[in-house]
């Protein structure tokens, strides 16, 4: 057994007091490298937030595109599909062969003019001009209009797909935006600077902006949002949008304000949970509630 030399009491102390002190550089380097590797995984979730939102506004642009169409093009099949039925069901009242001869020639007169009122229509069709669907193709027949129809309702389910599953994402992506900024809360201080939601914020939807602006109660303990500038359904200017309370320096909950007309004609409110938080330019806001938007300051 080797025998070991006892230090002093003293030195005990001098020992653990500097083994202490050549502890703390690697604990705080430790923290701050956890503080950055945080913050810039919220700096990539911001990135990812506006990338998004681009994507998601430019597929609401598209749908207005296929609304447009979609509008254009209805009419015209409808008619023509009346038409087509009316000729349909003549047909199925076919006399027989042993019929009175004058039940036969009416019959066919009947039949030979739907017949006629429908080429008269799809040549009317065609001599005004026909439709530009919403890919750009001349439909100068019903044939070319109801593929170009049936191609768009395609389309168009694939995109809702893509904007839904976007809308999800942005869902997600904030969630986690605001579990990583707690947690920096948590490490001591606030993330960043505190946010200031008072203002006008920019609605996009399709090609058309709403406008909000935000105010704050007199005691500043909440915020509300007033529609002002209106291309909203079942919205009118100065209903209130919503109203939350700060969480912490870019986040706000609360209730939004959602409005419907029933079968009597009368706008009726309804409120829901909504989430507000301002990303880290201070430009954008992600607003989360029974779906997810983004809207910009205005200029």
């Amino acid at each position: 057994m080797k025998t070991h030399i006892k230090p002093s009491k003293h030195l005990q102390q001098l020992i653990v007091i500097f083994g202490v002190f050549m502890m703390l550089p690697t604990v705080t380097l430790a923290q701050q490298n956890t503080r950055e590797q945080i913050e810039g995984r919220i700096t990539f979730i911001d990135d990812e937030i506006k990338k998004l939102t681009y994507e998601k506004e430019a597929i609401s642009i598209e749908f207005k595109y296929l609304s447009d169409f979609s509008q254009l093009a209805r009419p015209h099949l409808s008619r023509y599909n009346q038409f087509s039925e009316a000729i349909k069901l003549k047909q199925e009242e076919r006399p027989s062969f042993f019929a009175p001869l004058e039940a036969r020639e009416q019959y066919e007169a009947e039949l030979k003019t739907l017949m006629a009122t429908r080429d008269y229509y799809t040549t009317h069709f065609r001599n005004s001009g026909g439709v530009t669907s919403c890919f750009k193709v001349q439909c100068n027949t019903i044939e070319e209009l109801q593929n170009e129809y049936t191609r768009s309702v395609e389309y168009y389910k694939d995109k809702k797909r893509e904007y839904d599953n976007i809308a999800l994402e942005l869902g997600n992506l904030n969630n986690k935006r605001h579990n990583l900024t707690a947690e920096l809360n948590y490490m001591g201080g606030d993330f960043g600077r505190i946010f200031d939601l008072i203002g006008c914020w920019n609605l996009r939807t399709g090609k058309y902006i709403s406008q909000i602006g935000v105010y704050s109660s007199y005691d500043k303990t909440y915020f509300y949002g007033l529609l002002e500038v209106n291309n909203l359904e079942n919205y009118k200017v100065g209903q209130t949008m919503f109203r939350v309370s700060r969480v912490d320096g870019r986040t706000f909950r609360g209730k939004e304000f959602t409005y419907y007309v029933d079968n009597n004609g009368k706008t009726n409110q309804k409120a829901i949970p909504v989430k507000i938080t301002i990303n880290s330019d201070g430009n954008f806001l992600t607003w989360t509630s029974d779906e997810t938007v983004t809207m910009q300051r205005c200029n």
